[in-house]
């Protein structure tokens, strides 16, 4: 039972490492992004640098962000990045749908 136990963490942080994320694996929890994807679909995350991430209303990227509000906090969100802006802090902020 150890062995399996360290042979899945193991996979889990090797798996990380390579797609450069903390959470490679994730499956999808509501109906928000259908028909694209469906409740209990799993999704594979690639980390990428933010100003790779393709905006535009018919085929932006998918991507997944920890909630912004309080009410969720630290909840998953996968969306569609529809838009993108550069603040005045420079940092890039998505418009999003899903």
């Amino acid at each position: 039972m150890a062995i399996m136990i360290a042979g899945v963490a193991t996979f889990w942080f090797g798996l990380g490492i390579v797609l450069r994320t903390e959470y490679p694996l994730l499956a999808v929890i509501s109906k928000s992004m259908l028909p694209t994807l469906n409740v209990g679909d799993y999704i594979v995350v690639q980390g990428v640098n933010a100003s790779e991430i393709k905006a535009e209303k018919i085929i932006g990227d998918i991507i997944v962000f920890p909630s912004p509000g309080p009410r969720n906090s630290g909840e998953l969100i996968v969306h569609r990045a529809i838009g993108k802006t550069r603040g005045n802090d420079g940092e890039l902020y998505f418009q999003t749908r899903g």
